[in-house]
């Protein structure tokens, strides 16, 4: 019977939630109300507001100083040689277990 009471009322609950959406809702920060009844359609809802606001941020790479990108692409440059001594001396390892297993 309690719920029965609550349905007479629900026109001051949506009157409520919508003065408190309203007041509260700001242009960096906005409310969005996403009705529940249809989960494909809400997540459409979410998805499209989230889009939105992805798109509003304007992101973009950080711009870097020469100095910084000369050392990045030294860093890159020493991975990679390292990168090459390790492969070669694992192929020098395999060669030598393949050479050990053929004498034996």
């Amino acid at each position: 019977m309690n719920d029965i009471a609550e349905r007479k009322l629900w026109g001051k609950y949506m009157a409520a939630y919508e003065d408190m959406i309203q007041a509260t809702s700001r242009p960096q920060a906005p409310w969005y109300v996403v009705p529940a009844d249809n989960k494909t359609f809400a997540r459409l809802v979410v998805a499209a507001a989230l889009i939105e606001a992805l798109e509003g941020l304007d992101l973009q790479y950080p711009k870097m100083k020469s100095a910084a990108l000369k050392e990045i692409e030294q860093v890159r440059s020493a991975l990679k040689s390292e990168g090459r001594r390790a492969k070669v001396g694992k192929n020098r390892q395999r060669d030598r277990r393949a050479g050990a297993a053929s004498v034996l």
